[in-house]
């Protein structure tokens, strides 16, 4: 069976949908299977990049670079023109908005939901609904999203299937001491800070970070500050003095070579979003040790599946000086909570290694293939 897999507009840099499309590539890329693989891009350096990080491929793949973009009117021809010439039985809809293809079984995957919660948040809601109408499987990432699909896009959860995000294998491996001085001598960071690794959009919520930057202990952001300074919502003038004082850092886009020292090192990783789909900095902070402060929502709690004795790590987005109180309750914790929090990720982590999500994604595409 051939399979196409649409990652159109990605790149090794991206985080988000890239990162994890990127790991599912590599992870689909070492384990051998019958299946074939045909893999639309827009990147012309993606495929050398996921072969030096993955190795020699033992599967099959067909690189084939693709001009039109995702969303664009051109890829209503391109698209089911390229299936049929690659003789594609089923078609990979990484980003949930693909154009509609009449000879090929397809499988829809959504990351999240955001159009559900804010308005400004997609311009694709209707085509999102319209792809997951025809495609035969949709997978979520979390059960977070499954139960938003079935609730609120009506598609029945026979038809949904969860496979989380996947995490590079190199976090996973501990940081070294010498990564860690390399680290800190290339961003100029001395002494203690809290980390976020996060977009800036509105659902990020970033501006409960005031509540605990401090110059003592900055908030470390893999971000730029023009993110910031032309995003919406932000109180500038609280963000522009803070900054000024030393309370916040940032770093911009971020290797993962650097990324994984990065989190090492943090005192916490904090994410206050008010939604997240799958909260990908989250599980690459607990592979490398570093123990997170999460919002309370739907999808940070199903990254542990029973977060019994792990009430510490939450709080409410919504109630201000909530998250400096969680970072309090964690600080006074200490290690006790450390352990507690990374022996429960240790349980269940192999769900989120490249192959064992490679496997259960080779296992939807041959469900789907079958319907």
């Amino acid at each position: 069976m051939r399979v196409a897999i649409d990652a159109r507009g990605i790149s090794s840099q991206h985080r988000g949908v890239g990162r994890t499309t990127v790991n599912l590539l590599l992870g689909l890329s070492q384990r051998a299977s019958d299946l074939e693989f045909v893999v639309f891009h827009t990147d012309p350096y993606l495929p050398l990049l996921l072969k030096r990080a993955g190795g020699p491929f033992k599967g099959r793949f067909d690189w084939i670079q693709v001009r039109s973009p995702v969303g664009s009117v051109t890829e209503r021809v391109e698209i089911p023109w390229l299936v049929r010439l690659h003789r594609v039985d089923l078609f990979h809809d990484i980003w949930g908005i693909g154009p509609n293809l009449r000879r090929a079984r397809s499988v829809a995957t959504i990351h999240e939901l955001e159009f559900l919660h804010f308005k400004d948040a997609s311009r694709n809601s209707n085509r999102i609904r319209k792809v997951l109408r025809r495609s035969q499987l949709v997978v979520a990432l979390t059960e977070a999203i499954a139960q938003e699909i079935e609730s609120n896009l009506h598609i029945s959860r026979p038809k949904i299937r969860v496979v989380p995000g996947t995490v590079h294998p190199c976090f996973f491996e501990r940081a070294t001491e010498e990564e860690v001085r390399a680290m800190r001598g290339r961003f100029n960071l001395t002494g203690s800070y809290y980390l976020c690794v996060s977009g800036s959009r509105q659902s990020k919520n970033l501006n409960s970070l005031l509540e605990i930057a401090t110059p003592a202990i900055p908030v470390v952001l893999a971000l730029q500050w023009e993110q910031i300074a032309h995003g919406q919502g932000y109180d500038l003038a609280a963000w522009k003095t803070a900054q000024e004082s030393g309370a916040f850092r940032f770093l911009g886009t971020v290797e993962d070579f650097w990324l994984r020292a990065l989190y090492a090192k943090a005192e916490g990783l904090i994410i206050p979003s008010f939604y997240e789909g799958f909260s990908l900095a989250a599980v690459e902070g607990l592979a490398c040790s570093c123990l997170p402060v999460l919002s309370d929502i739907p999808s940070h709690r199903n990254l542990f599946g029973d977060t019994r004795g792990l009430e510490a790590l939450f709080f409410d987005p919504k109630v201000q000086g909530d998250l400096r109180a969680a970072t309090e309750r964690v600080r006074i914790a200490g290690n006790s909570l450390k352990t507690v929090v990374l022996e429960k990720f240790r349980e269940l982590c192999h769900r989120y290694a490249v192959n064992d999500v490679a496997d259960r994604m080779q296992q939807v595409y041959r469900e789907a293939a079958e319907l």
